[in-house]
Order: C-alpha cells, then sequence, then structure tokens
C-alpha cells in the first residue's frame, strides 16, 4: 500500500521509494529485483513490471485481487477468458433482507 501511495503521489515510475520498497519484499521472497515500476499497465494486465502484478504476487491468498482491479481502473476490461463487464458490477447488490429492515436504503443501480 505504501508503495501505491508512492507510485500515485510523487513518484516517477520505475524509480524512487516506490521500487525500492517492492525490491525489498521481493528480496526476502529470493525474487529477481525490479529495475522498473509502474502502476499498471492497462494493455496489459500480465506485465510483470506493474505494483498490479506485484500486488497479485504478494497477496494471492488474500481475496484482494478484484477490489485491486476496481482501484486500478482496469476490472471491467476484458481478459484471458473474461469479456468486457457492464460497470454495475463494480458494486455488490444490497440484500433484499436489508433493504427491507432499512427503508433509508436503496439497491445500487443495476439490480
Amino acid at each position: 500500500m505504501t508503495a501505491e501511495a508512492h507510485l500515485k503521489s510523487d513518484d516517477k515510475p520505475g524509480t524512487g521509494a516506490s521500487l525500492t520498497l517492492v525490491n525489498q519484499l521481493r528480496g526476502i521472497r529470493k525474487a529477481a529485483p525490479l529495475t522498473a515500476l509502474s502502476l499498471v499497465n492497462t494493455g496489459n494486465l500480465y506485465d510483470a513490471n506493474t505494483l498490479l502484478a506485484e500486488r497479485q504476487k504478494e497477496l494471492y491468498w488474500e481475496s484482494w485481487r478484484r477490489q485491486d482491479l476496481i482501484r486500478f481502473g482496469v476490472y471491467l476490461q476484458p481478459w484471458a477468458l473474461k469479456v468486457k463487464d457492464d460497470p454495475k458490477y463494480l458494486l455488490f447488490p444490497i440484500p433484499a433482507t436489508q433493504i427491507v429492515a432499512n427503508p433509508n436504503l436503496k439497491q445500487n443501480p443495476g439490480y
């Protein structure tokens, strides 16, 4: 998260604190250090020199991938066998029992 904050604020892609932080983690894992780092490659979600790809490796069992793809702005894009999605899938539907229990709630668009 810190590396992402650095990349989004003042870090130039591929240099600075974000690259240092990622390479420290890669060093602990005995992986080769990266020479460049960018936030996301929207044309190639499998680009290994992006923070999105690094988070995929580090947080494999943590179930953060969907949220990362949404936050990085690439969740609705097609990849592998997934077709382009409807923007309604950025939010989950609110369960009907919760809407009945709280009349102030409104169902998310598209559901």
